[in-house]
């Protein structure tokens, strides 16, 4: 598997915790391990792309987070574009 870049990593994080999600849930589904999501989550919610929701004990991607998400797929940056290929 190829590695991912930091932005890689965010993206799939965010997509992931869109609906609300518990932080294993969050790791399985953006497979990434639990103690790399760990040092991710301070950071994403510093920068408010993602919000901890203690009543639910669960993580949400926020509205700006969710716009992260459309710029970066509306710029091309993802896993699955290549640039010389094209997206597939």
């Amino acid at each position: 598997m190829k590695h991912r870049s930091r932005e890689d990593i965010i993206m799939a994080i965010l997509k992931a915790a869109i609906g609300g999600e518990t932080r294993a849930r969050i790791a399985v589904k953006a497979f990434v391990s639990f103690s790399l999501l760990t040092g991710y989550l301070p950071y994403l919610i510093e920068k408010d792309l993602l919000a901890y929701l203690q009543n639910e004990i669960r993580f949400k991607t926020t509205p700006r987070g969710i716009q992260f998400i459309r710029n970066y797929e509306k710029i091309g940056l993802s896993p699955y574009s290549d640039p010389a290929r094209g997206s597939f």
